[in-house]
């Protein structure tokens, strides 16, 4: 399957996840700012604010983990097999499946490299579920206020999160579904569920210190109206010190800070990576037709 196609089959599988998930990553957000409110987090009109940007945004992204997972394997097999061998001369053709090690450094800089373009999206969907007005009103308010460079705030967590978050979808939960089905009595469909949970949990656990940073960096550009609050996380140090002020001095609380917003992030992440790990092979196999 060629590079474009890749592309084009983890955008619409991006999407469709989008559309299905959509209000878990709005109550995440609102937990996380200590903002939660039970009748916003059941209205539609909240759960799904900022769907459009969040559409746009993970369809080239995951079109971009995939194709740039894909070409990552193809570089690092061939850079394996060629240092592997010494003393052959003729080119022999092989479908061998990648190593696990060259899976998961492919997902790593998958999710890194996808950072650049989804953490201005992100900051955008940010501030317009907890500002309201549109996608061109958002940005324009942002690059008057703070310069476009302020669109790439978060970037570096934004990359932390992804690395480690693709490395997991994309990589350790195959990689755990084939391991379950080929060492236990589960069938082929029972192996890829549970290799999903498992590998989307692992994911949420990983990431969700550094999804939490990344949200109060993108979310305090400005003050929300009649909250007196004057916006304090602008860089990383700043969040770190204001989760102490938020949350208290005790590492025990400022754990319980770093992972505000866990449950319906684990969630998503757990129902993400089976959506991945069916729709993509489906929407790929609808291409190569």
């Amino acid at each position: 399957m060629g590079r474009f196609q890749e592309a084009i089959a983890g955008a619409l599988t991006g999407s469709t996840e989008v559309l299905l998930m959509q209000p878990s990553n709005f109550w995440k957000t609102e937990l996380q700012q200590k903002r939660f409110n039970l009748s916003r987090a059941l209205n539609p009109k909240y759960a799904y604010r900022g769907v459009t940007i969040a559409a746009m945004a993970i369809a080239p992204v995951v079109a971009i983990q995939f194709s740039m997972n894909g070409a990552c394997l193809s570089a690092l097999s061939a850079l394996s097999s060629s240092t592997s061998t010494t003393t052959t001369t003729t080119t022999t053709t092989t479908t061998k499946p990648p190593t696990a090690p060259i899976s998961i450094l492919s997902g790593v800089i998958a999710g890194v490299s996808s950072a650049l373009f989804q953490s201005p999206f992100q900051l955008i969907e940010i501030n317009q579920q907890k500002h309201g007005g549109t996608i061109a009103a958002v940005v324009q308010k942002i690059a008057r206020t703070h310069g476009t460079r302020a669109l790439w705030r978060g970037l570096s967590m934004t990359a932390t999160r992804e690395g480690l978050f693709c490395c997991s979808y994309i990589a350790v939960s195959p990689l755990l579904g084939r391991a379950l089905y080929e060492r236990t009595s589960l069938n082929d469909s029972m192996s890829l569920l549970v290799g999903a949970l498992l590998g989307g949990s692992m994911g949420a656990v990983l990431t969700h210190p550094a999804d939490t940073l990344k949200t109060r960096l993108q979310g305090d550009l400005f003050a929300v109206e009649g909250s007196g609050r004057e916006p304090v996380n602008i860089h990383v140090r700043a969040a770190l010190k204001d989760m102490v002020v938020t949350w208290g001095r005790k590492p025990r609380n400022v754990m319980f800070g770093m992972y505000a917003g866990f449950t319906p992030r684990l969630f998503r992440l757990c129902c993400c990576t089976l959506i991945y790990g069916r729709l993509n092979p489906f929407y790929s196999s609808m291409l190569e037709v």
